[in-house]
Parts: structure tokens; C-alpha cells; sequence
């Protein structure tokens, strides 16, 4: 059987369709799926401007059928629909099965285990199974993990800090961070620069400003206890690290969603007048995939309509990146295997 899997080569710049034969399962612990739907993320786009590896196969914001499984697998069946998070423990290594530190066969499906391809070979022990049949909206699952994972981490900050939270940057991962606050009621602010994100997020019922707006405001200065920064500085943006001293209280906590991949000037908070709390989530769990899958399951369909904008073929993946790229009019770019 062949298997089409697109290359990002870094010699060229480009992306190459491969096709390339698909050996057996490599344990009776895995399974293979028949990728259906993978979401460009922005950790893919950011690890194009990263040198990283000569050769890339990106994609981890995926949903697939499974279409065999070995004799070991257990709760997954031929038929199953299933998706993941980045991480992929085996299960069946010694450190997986006494629950002792790190997977001897973790991988990672962002850089060159990704799932721009037609089939994957994963151990069953790292997937989820989805209520129903996929489509391109259930790839939205896992950024609203990340979200998910964020309130399981800080949700007592959060509550703590309800009417003094605010968010900077409305693209899937500010939004879907929006929607999981204001699912536990929790009010915060946000604001973003870009006009067609503000638009989708107002879709959403999500009230967000433009952040010339905010800055114009006198009462938004030194306001804020609890900041989510959802920006970063991929495509070239500055992103919104510069304005945490701005809007921070004079003690304040942020989170960072955001991914940077130039040097954060530190210099730039004023640490004689203010105390600040920084921490880094980034990513999901398990327990967050599966409570976004419980919580989100019926409004799924819904989200989509608003939140994916762009549909592209694996043959045209190189004109689906340059589209995901163009943040003035793309939401999620999503890819049908």
C-alpha cells in the first residue's frame, strides 16, 4: 500500500508529495488510522521559522478512522474515529505500564512525526475516540484542549480574579481561551489587532476590542490582575509580551499561551514598580482532549461554521500554508487528507 505524505523541505522552501510504500504495523500495539481532516496550528507555521530539521512532517490537530489494529489493542475497534494530542506515549513500555517517568518510544507528532499524510501507524494507548463520525470541525478539539488545559491548571486564579482578567490576542488559541471562560462564567476583557479576528470572536458573542482602542483608555492602563497572552511573535509580529507591563496591575499575573521564537525583552517591564507572576502553558493532556471532547461535542458543528474559513486538499497543502499565513483573512486552515 502507498501512503502520500507531504514533506516541508527546507532546501527549496516548499512542500513535497511523497509517495511512499506503507510497511505492516510495527507492534501488535498499534493501530493505523486513515488521516481525514488535519488543522494547520500555528506551532506549525512557527516551526517553519525555526531551524529545526532539513525535512518536516507537520500536522498534530488531526481526526482519523481507524482502519486496522493489532492483536494487543484494547477499546479500539476497526470503524472507530479517533484523534490525539501531540504527545504519544506507547503504553506498553516498561516506564508506561508501572507509571514510572517518561515513555521509552515518546514521539511527537509536531516536526517529523506529523500527520499531513494519508495513513499513520500510533500505539492505541495515546488515542481518543470521537462520539460520531469526524469532520473538519472536530479538528478544533485540541486547541480547545489547550484552553481546557489552562483552566485545569488555573481555574482558581481565574475565579479569583474574574472582572480583572484580561486576553490579548483573538486568534483560535485567544478564542478558544474566551469560550472556556465564558463557559464558568468568569468575565474578562480582550483585545487584538487584526479586524477579522475581532469580527469572529464578536460571532461568538465574545465582546473584543481593537488594541489601539484599549490603549487609548486611561482606565485600561495598570487594570488587569490576571493576563492570557495569546499572541506571539511568528510572521513577523511583535506580539503582545511589550503591553503586559501597560495593562498589568501593579502585582499581576500572566499566562503565556503564546509561542515566542526571538528573545523576550524582560528589560521592558518596569520590576521597580510592578510584581510580576509569569508562567508558560502550553500544549494539552489527555484529561484536557477528552473534557474538550465532553464539553464542546455539541456545539462542534457550530464553532466551525465561524471558526474554519479555508478547506484545501493534501495535493495543495503549499497553498494551504500561504493561506493559514495570512492572518488578515484566515481563521483555521484545514486540510482534507
Amino acid at each position: 500500500m502507498i501512503n502520500k505524505t507531504a514533506y516541508f523541505v527546507r532546501a527549496n522552501n516548499k512542500f513535497e508529495i511523497r509517495n511512499e510504500k506503507l510497511g505492516p504495523l510495527p507492534s501488535p500495539y498499534h493501530v493505523k488510522v486513515k488521516n481525514k481532516w488535519v488543522g494547520i496550528c500555528g506551532s506549525d507555521i512557527n516551526t517553519l521559522e525555526i531551524d529545526l530539521l532539513d525535512e518536516i512532517v507537520l500536522g498534530h490537530e488531526w481526526v482519523g478512522e481507524v482502519v486496522e489494529v493489532g492483536s494487543k489493542v484494547e477499546g479500539i475497534s476497526i470503524g472507530d474515529f479517533v484523534t490525539s494530542g501531540n504527545k504519544i506515549k506507547c503504553g506498553y513500555c516498561a516506564s508506561c505500564e508501572n507509571d514510572r517517568g517518561e515513555c521509552e518510544n515518546l514521539m511527537w507528532l509536531t516536526a517529523n512525526h506529523g500527520m499531513f499524510k494519508e495513513y499513520a501507524y500510533l500505539p492505541f494507548g495515546s488515542l481518543i475516540k470521537l462520539p460520531g463520525v469526524a469532520t473538519q470541525a472536530t479538528t478544533l478539539f485540541e486547541i480547545l484542549a489547550v484552553a481546557e488545559n489552562v483552566w485545569l491548571k488555573e481555574a482558581q486564579n481565574f475565579k479569583e480574579c474574574s472582572g480583572s482578567v484580561l486576553i490579548m490576542g483573538a486568534g483560535l488559541l485567544g478564542l478558544s481561551m474566551a469560550l472556556v471562560l465564558q463557559r464558568e462564567g468568569i468575565k474578562f476583557e480582550m483585545i487584538e489587532m487584526i479586524p477579522t479576528r475581532i469580527q469572529r470572536a464578536n460571532e461568538l458573542g465574545l465582546h473584543c476590542r481593537h488594541l489601539a482602542e484599549a490603549l487609548m483608555v486611561k482606565e485600561s492602563r495598570d487594570a488587569y490582575s490576571l493576563m492570557v497572552d495569546a499572541t506571539g511573535d511568528h510572521l513577523g509580529s511583535a506580539g503582545g509580551w511589550k503591553y503586559l507591563e501597560h495593562f498589568g496591575s501593579p502585582e499581576f499575573q500572566a499566562i503565556i499561551l503564546a509561542k515566542y521564537i526571538n528573545d523576550i525583552p524582560f528589560k521592558s517591564f518596569r520590576f521597580f514598580s510592578k510584581q510580576a507572576n509569569l508562567r508558560w502553558i502550553q500544549g494539552c493532556t489527555n484529561e484536557s482532549l477528552i473534557n474538550a471532547i465532553n464539553f464542546w461535542k455539541n456545539n462542534i458543528e457550530d464553532l466551525g461554521k465561524i471558526l474554519i474559513t479555508h478547506s484545501f486538499s493534501l495535493d495543495a497543502i503549499e497553498e494551504a500554508f500561504a493561506t493559514a499565513k495570512d492572518r488578515k483573512v484566515s481563521g483555521r486552515v484545514i486540510v482534507k487528507i
